[in-house]
C-alpha cells in the first residue's frame, strides 16, 4: 500500500490510538479501521491522480517487494503518500460520527460533545491539493493524467 496507520499517528492528520505497533484492542481496532480505508480508496485515488493507464503498475508495484530499483516508480510513489494521506484523512473526516446499522444510520455519541468535521475536511482537502499541484509540478514520468477535481480546492459551502 502506499501509506500506512503511521501516517496518522502526529501532526494534523493524528488520529486517537492511531500508534505503529498495536498493544491494545482499541488501538488493533483503530489501526484495522484505517488500513480498511486505506485499501478501500488506493485504486480510486490512483485512477484519479496518475489516469487508468499507471494506475494499475502503480498499485502493484506499491504492494510488493522489488529486488531492482526502480527510481521513476518510487519517486512517483514518494510524491503521491502525502496527498493520499490527505485524500483518505478527508474521507474518514466525512464518514465521522455515524455507523451504519441494520436499521439505518446511528450518530454516535459519548461523554465528550462533537463538533462539525466540516472545517477540519476543508483543510484536509485544500493541503491535498496543494500537495497534488507540486506532484504535477515535480513528476516526470510519462502518461500521468489528473482529474481536475482533484486539483480544485473547496470551502464550507460547496461540500
Amino acid at each position: 500500500m502506499l501509506i500506512d496507520v503511521t501516517s496518522f499517528t502526529s501532526g494534523p492528520r493524528q488520529i486517537e490510538n492511531a500508534v505503529e505497533t498495536q498493544k491494545n484492542a482499541n488501538q488493533i481496532a483503530v489501526a484495522e479501521r484505517i488500513n480498511g480505508y486505506i485499501g478501500f480508496l488506493q485504486t480510486d485515488f490512483l485512477k484519479s491522480v496518475v489516469g487508468n493507464g499507471l494506475c494499475q503498475s502503480v498499485d502493484e508495484f506499491s504492494k510488493t517487494e522489488h529486488e531492482q530499483k526502480d527510481e521513476s516508480m518510487e519517486s512517483l510513489i514518494a510524491l503521491l503518500k502525502e496527498p493520499f494521506a490527505d485524500y483518505v484523512f478527508f474521507h474518514m473526516l466525512r464518514d465521522m460520527n455515524v455507523q451504519p446499522t441494520i436499521t439505518g444510520l446511528v450518530q454516535l455519541k459519548c461523554a465528550n460533545s462533537y463538533v462539525s468535521p466540516l472545517e477540519k475536511g476543508v483543510q484536509t482537502w485544500n493541503r491535498m491539493v496543494d500537495n497534488l499541484e507540486r506532484f504535477v509540478s515535480e513528476v516526470d514520468v510519462e502518461g500521468v493524467t489528473i482529474e481536475k477535481n482533484m486539483l480544485t480546492r473547496i470551502n464550507q459551502f460547496n461540500l
